[in-house]
């Protein structure tokens, strides 16, 4: 995990779980909600575009703050912007977010349910065998007395019981003990086919939950987009209507003033109470990977949440690491063996990691002749243990027989290292997360690492203390976060001026003033009429007449 590590983050946590409350560290916690506020935008929209620190930050779709300008590359043209029909657009970028955040939302219990489905299958075929074994039986010992009863006739014989030399005796007790077998068995067919199916009624219920969960929101934001487009039209016909009666030969160019109105997803209540249970999920999880299980349990009781999370599978994972842990490896065999079909197909090596270390334990302890017996029963097939070449770890484990645990000669000094149980603890989490198709990190970690590069810009590491207080990037503790991530690649440049907070254009053109320090037009001009011709830096506080500033261009 990218983050866990990370001691700020770990004391965050560790704070959180002492305290057995979920709503300290408000602070911290807003900061992270303004990372995610305008995530998805970032993460699955190419045309991506980056204010200066001197003015508010802006994102795709809205920013930070209120006077966010509004993204250039989008609706430079407003023709193009109808061709590009805003409301597909919006479609398909919903349809991204789901796909990269939401993947392992839908596998987890997709994976589940084929696991429930195959279980259910080998236990009624199972069972299904056991009751046609037991009817052909009855069905030979009936077609046996009849057979006897005949030939019985044939001699003029028949006290009762009928028997012969060549044949089991059949009695009435006999039958009746067969028919009762019979119906024993169809009694447990029955039962263990309404627990498996039982079983996977529940699994596919627990997809149904969470496919209904992820397309409230897409129905939500479709019925959003389209009121968007609504306002977007209509806007963009007032704006032909006013222009008009104009005699300019071209159209009238987009500003801050006049370009479509973007609806800020947060400003629905639905929508942000959807995206505040993502956020709480997200938490759980990167909770549980962090082995926070009682904060995460907490919060997913307090959002109302649990049959969104995977804390089961991790609750398990708990468990097998503990045994781990303590040197025991019957539980996770007992996994292994549970799951051995999936692992074969992963090409998993765990279960002979398990054995190979039952195989050092028994040496360790001086039990040679017992580990012989040990590796002819189970290293004798390696096709069983994963399917793949084994053979010189195989090798390297035989010659331990030959060495005593506390020799210096490697690689046999490793292979007695009491850290391999923290190996094998790490593999199991590894095939854990294959098995169910999860990601390494938590999509909590993974997330904020893409928001926060999304929005770092050279800017955020000024040593002068000049940040923005409205970036997430320039607050103290996401700030050491991001430090390692690469800074925000931005295909189209804006200039924001620091002053008003608006773009910098051929409508509010860059000047510079003798100091360096750039600044719009616009806020230049009006601070020069109110002075007497006279400019303040607001930053260095030097005052310049307004004809000493030069213009900036931009190639």
């Amino acid at each position: 995990m990218a983050f866990s590590g990370h001691p700020q983050v770990v004391e965050f946590f560790r704070l959180v779980d002492n305290n057995s409350s979920v709503s300290n560290n408000s602070s911290l916690a807003a900061a992270f909600s303004r990372v995610f506020a305008r995530l998805p935008h970032n993460l699955f929209n190419e045309n991506r575009s980056s204010g200066s620190h001197g003015g508010s930050s802006s994102l795709i779709g809205g920013g930070i703050s209120g006077n966010a300008a509004i993204n250039t590359e989008t609706f430079t043209n407003s023709n193009v912007q109808l061709k590009l029909c805003p409301t597909r657009l919006a479609t398909m970028g919903t349809m991204s977010d789901i796909r990269a955040l939401e993947h392992q939302t839908i596998k987890v219990p997709y994976e589940i349910l084929n696991k429930k489905f195959r279980m259910a299958q080998k236990n009624i075929d199972r069972e299904a065998s056991h009751v046609q074994s037991s009817i052909a039986e009855l069905e030979k010992m009936v077609n046996q007395s009849k057979d006897m009863i005949a030939d019985a006739d044939k001699d003029g014989n028949d006290n009762g019981n009928v028997s012969n030399d060549d044949h089991e005796p059949v009695t009435i007790g006999r039958i009746n003990e067969l028919l009762v077998g019979v119906v024993n068995k169809l009694s447990v067919l029955k039962r263990k086919s309404i627990e498996s199916i039982t079983d996977e009624i529940n699994a596919a219920n627990v997809c149904k939950r969470r496919l209904d969960h992820l397309k409230e929101y897409y129905i939500m934001n479709s019925k959003q987009q389209h009121q968007q487009q609504q306002q977007q039209q209509q806007q963009l016909q007032n704006n032909h209507q006013q222009s008009e009666p104009s005699s300019t030969p071209h159209a009238p160019l987009l500003s801050s003033s006049s370009a479509p109105i973007i609806t800020n997803e947060m400003d629905d209540p639905v929508i942000a109470q959807w995206k505040r249970k993502r956020m709480d999920r997200m938490l759980v999880d990167h909770c549980l990977r962090a082995g926070y299980y009682e904060t995460a349990i907490q919060l997913a009781e307090c959002s109302d949440i649990e049959n969104l999370t995977n804390i089961d599978i991790f609750l398990v994972c708990k468990d097998i690491e503990s045994s781990l842990a303590r040197n025991e490896t019957a539980r996770c065999l007992a996994w292994c063996h549970e799951n051995k079909s999936k692992l074969r197909k992963i090409k998993s090596t765990l279960e002979f990691s398990l054995r190979q270390q039952e195989f050092i334990e028994l040496i360790r302890s001086e039990q040679r002749v017992e580990a012989v017996r040990y590796a002819q029963k189970y290293f004798s097939n390696l096709e069983d243990l994963g399917g793949i070449s084994i053979s010189n770890d195989l090798l390297r484990v035989m010659g331990l027989l030959a060495f005593q645990s506390t020799t210096h000669v490697e690689p046999y000094k490793s292979l007695f290292d009491l850290n391999r149980w923290q190996q094998l603890i790490q593999q199991f989490r590894q095939e854990n997360f294959k098995l169910y198709q999860l990601t390494n990190a938590s999509i909590f970690s993974i997330t904020l690492q893409a928001g926060l590069s999304s929005l770092k810009t050279p800017q955020c590491y000024r040593k002068d203390g000049n940040r923005n207080n409205e970036c997430p990037v320039c607050s103290e503790g996401l700030n050491k976060l991001a430090s390692s991530l690469p800074c925000a690649h931005c295909s189209q440049s804006r200039l924001v001026c620091f002053i008003t907070g608006e773009p910098m254009n051929e409508n509010n053109q860059p000047l510079m003033l003798p100091n360096g320090y750039v600044y719009g037009e616009k806020s230049l001009r009006k601070m020069a009429d109110e002075n007497d011709g006279k400019v303040t830096c607001p930053r260095t506080n030097e005052s310049f007449n307004f004809k000493a500033i030069e213009k900036v261009y931009v190639m």
